[in-house]
């Protein structure tokens, strides 16, 4: 009884280990070098690229856009990230982000490279998005985050709107998503079916 036991903990170690990897809810795409040279990364046709200033160091920091997608205080179109340390780690990251239009990508940079995070047209925030790992095989402290707009995704009349243009790259990772509930569920049953089987051998004076 004791080894079902030991293997049903170990399972959802397991479970919780893969939970956290994906942290965030998307997987990022991996580039070198620096996402602001523009021989590293070049945004897609009708979208722009902006670098939020400063976004370095730990603290939160908005950026407003118009409806032609520059940069503008007065703008109706407002993207807000807080960028620190979780307790317990050594790195920063982007523990937050939130807007109130349509993201293309989130770019966390550091070190010698960059992790974009492609978004679908409805995602309006996210959680612990990280930069690639250093040598250290942990994730880089946050040199700046970037992130990726399209034409049509801030309208002046509604901010809120879902509609934009989404380049021909792939935006939807629902697959992700579907592969990690199949892995849950199995993991769940694989857990379940040994709890019960070693119930049903208890009530026959056969557990071990």
């Amino acid at each position: 009884m004791k080894n079902k036991f030991i293997i049903a903990f170990l399972l959802l170690a397991f479970l919780f280990s893969f939970m956290q990897v994906f942290g965030a809810s998307v997987m990022p795409q991996l580039f070198q070098g620096n996402d602001s040279n523009p021989n590293d990364y070049t945004p897609p046709s009708g979208c722009i690229h902006y670098e939020i200033p400063n976004s370095g160091t730990p603290g939160t920091y908005t950026v407003k856009f118009n409806s032609s997608g520059q940069v503008d205080p007065s703008g109706n179109c407002s993207f807000t990230v807080t960028v620190g340390k979780q307790s317990g780690q050594s790195y920063t990251k982007v523990l937050s982000w939130s807007s109130n239009f349509p993201i293309y990508a989130v770019i966390v940079k550091g070190g010698n490279a960059f992790n974009l995070y492609q978004y679908p047209n409805t995602t309006r925030e996210d959680t612990d998005l990280v930069s690639p790992n250093n040598a250290s095989g942990k994730p880089a402290d946050v040199s700046h985050v970037s992130i990726v707009i399209c034409s049509g995704s801030c309208s002046s009349s509604n901010s809120s709107s879902t509609s934009s243009v989404c380049p021909p790259t792939p935006c939807d990772n629902s697959g992700i998503f579907l592969v990690f509930l199949i892995i849950s569920f199995f993991l769940i049953g694989l857990i379940g079916g040994l709890l019960y089987c070693c119930c049903y051998k208890k009530h026959h004076n056969r557990c071990e």
